[in-house]
């Protein structure tokens, strides 16, 4: 007598994923049943268990075996970096406190032009701990996330249109990324080493303290502004987008050190954070397409390409003599 569908995927289910690969090479009939529900089944619950955050989950163009070994935790959400939290800090008082609210950061403080970081609750990636390049990340698509596996971390802020105070001179946001011990109070990210930052007083990138690059006017208000990581076993590419356009690179970091997403703002205006909880203004899945892509557009064979400054990475990367096997 044959076992139903339903009995077979319910004995499966008692099964861990190495087991289920297993089984797998039992008969065609168990291979269809383990690949298309069992093994989908284990990934969703492995992702879910260290992104909690999430809940509707897509699959594009999936191989179970090769994704799941790639799942890591991921910075969905910020710290609620307060004075309260750090009361040894002198400096980070009252009149320093910023709110955040699902990802919308509030200055509320007096002290105006004192310069508040904000931060993800964990690393990109730790890839110490992990070592998992390339690896598996959700990107908001309608009401669904779709998982793509890719060695890409991105963010994007936006800048409310009004201010919720009245204003001051000198006002400056900024955002990317850095270390845990970065200091709360006093600097916008990338004035310190093993951190940059898009600023948006004079739309400066700086890198490292000394590496400052000018790749866009000053921006602020209305605007929404992203920055990313291209990993690699030795270094990090940062990259930044404004309004859903690519600016350009800044230098390479060393990726043995655990960065941070960071935001700092010394702002009148509402800051509302977008880790991968909503739709990117930026086409970061075509980002991710073409630079999987990348060998075939430089050997100009047929490739569609989503988007065009794709070709500024290629450049940029080849120009730094980046071992294509790093990526």
């Amino acid at each position: 007598m044959e076992i139903s569908q339903d009995i077979i995927n319910k004995i499966f289910s008692y099964l861990d994923f190495n087991d289920l690969i297993l089984c797998q090479k039992v008969c065609k009939k168990w291979y269809g049943i383990i690949n298309n529900y069992q093994l989908k089944r284990i990934f969703i619950y492995k992702f879910k268990e260290l992104n909690n955050s999430l809940k509707k989950i897509i699959i594009d163009d999936i191989e179970y075996k090769k994704f799941f070994y790639h799942i890591i935790p991921l910075p969905l959400k910020l710290i609620q970096l307060d004075y309260l939290q750090f009361p040894n800090i002198p400096s980070l008082k009252k009149e320093n406190e910023i709110t955040i609210d699902n990802n919308d950061i509030y200055f509320l403080g007096s002290d105006k032009g004192g310069n508040r970081i904000v931060m993800a609750d964990i690393p990109i990636g730790e890839f110490q701990k992990y070592s998992r390049i390339p690896f598996v990340f959700p990107i908001k698509f309608k009401n669904n996330h779709l998982l793509k596996l890719s060695n890409i971390y991105y963010y994007e802020i936006t800048v409310d249109s009004i201010p919720f105070r009245e204003s001051w001179d000198d006002e400056c946001i900024s955002i990317g990324f850095g270390k845990r011990d970065y200091p709360l109070f006093g600097y916008q990210v990338g004035w310190l080493p093993n951190s940059v930052g898009i600023h948006s007083d004079d739309g400066n990138i700086y890198n490292n303290i000394s590496n400052v690059t000018n790749l866009t006017l000053p921006w602020g208000k209305g605007d929404t502004i992203g920055c990313g990581l291209i990993m690699s076993k030795k270094f990090v590419y940062p990259f930044f987008t404004r309004n859903g356009k690519f600016i350009g690179f800044s230098k390479k970091i060393n990726s043995k050190i655990s960065l941070f997403p960071i935001i700092c703002l010394d702002s009148s205006f509402k800051v509302s954070v977008n880790m991968s909880n909503k739709e990117f203004k930026f086409n970061i899945i075509g980002f991710m397409n073409d630079f999987n892509n990348k060998k075939k557009i430089i050997q100009n064979k047929n490739v569609d390409i989503n988007n065009q400054q794709i070709l500024h990475t290629i450049l940029y990367i080849f120009e730094n003599q980046l071992d294509e096997s790093e990526v």
